[in-house]
């Protein structure tokens, strides 16, 4: 298991910086990616599942049926605030039901989970004890996995890396001259041409960087050739103002990732404000632009 630090983002109390919560924390686990606070939910769900299930051998109260409804509860919530939110940028109800790009409203979330918890202790008086009990267990392992999670990763740095890549002519490039130079917002995707979900994506990105010329987007291939990547690019149509190759897989090795598609969002002075690991949809892409907005207005 490898985690991606490549998101974490810390905030220091006596300094404004942008703020990424832990929860939004990319992870890698093999060639998959995965938020970490989903994992830490996940892992807390099940501490609390299983408490229920232990009670409820003990005497009938219903604990895990209520466990599982508040989880369901909770997602519904979260999923339906954030299209609420950026109900512009979804194409359609099979992209709202599509939940696998991570969109989701923690907010929304815990204001659903709440509220299905007061109602189910005052239906259901006689199981209260037992669902808190459970409920507690729940949060107390999310409080120990956060804790944890918080040790491990540490003081990240999160500055852009200083590395060199190469344009398609084979010229070096040196990252944060070429940050420093463009004097913008950055948002850079690494995508590889056989990657399906970059390439799902990319036509999205294109858009997004001619929509948005108060923001750089620069596109680095990971470990393909010149050639191959040209090829590519002209069989899809695809126009990319701002491409650069990392044919040795610097990034990877500076900032610890091994999931395609990354992107990553940095703000005009080099400061990391989001990141995603997996692959983007419209309404994910926008949330995390204006992410960048709000870090510039600081």
């Amino acid at each position: 298991m490898h985690y991606s630090s490549i998101l974490w983002t810390f905030v220091s109390p006596n300094r404004r910086q942008p703020f990424v919560s832990l929860l939004d924390q990319g992870i890698a686990i093999g060639p998959f990616g995965v938020r970490l606070g989903v994992l830490l939910l996940i892992l807390a769900a099940v501490c609390a599942m299983l408490t229920g299930w232990a009670l409820d051998r003990r005497q009938e109260s219903r604990v895990v049926d209520r466990v599982l409804n508040l989880l369901l509860v909770s997602v519904i919530c979260a999923r339906l605030v954030f299209v609420l939110r950026y109900h512009q940028d979804f194409e359609g109800l099979l992209d709202v039901l599509d939940i696998r790009d991570g969109a989701f409203s923690i907010g929304g979330g815990l204001a659903g989970g709440t509220v299905y918890t007061l109602w189910t202790i005052i239906r259901h008086p006689a199981g209260r004890r037992p669902f808190l009990k459970a409920l507690g267990v729940g949060g107390l392992a999310l409080g120990l996995l956060f804790a944890g999670s918080t040790a491990l990763l540490g003081d990240v740095d999160r500055s852009l890396p200083d590395v060199t890549l190469q344009t398609l002519d084979g010229e070096p490039v040196r990252l944060r001259e070429f940050a420093s130079e463009a004097g913008q917002p950055l948002v850079i995707n690494i995508w590889a041409s056989w990657c399906a979900p970059c390439r799902r994506e990319m036509p999205m990105l294109e858009r997004a960087q001619d929509e948005n010329p108060d923001i750089t987007f620069l596109f680095v291939n990971y470990q393909e050739g010149a050639d191959l990547i040209d090829g590519y690019l002209r069989v899809e149509g695809l126009s990319l103002e701002r491409l650069l190759m990392d044919t040795q897989g610097v990034m990877g090795q500076t900032l610890d990732f091994i999931v395609l598609p990354t992107t990553l969002y940095y703000s005009a002075d080099g400061e990391l404000v989001d990141g995603h690991v997996g692959e983007l949809r419209r309404a994910g892409l926008q949330r995390s632009l204006d992410r960048l907005e709000a870090a510039r207005r600081e």
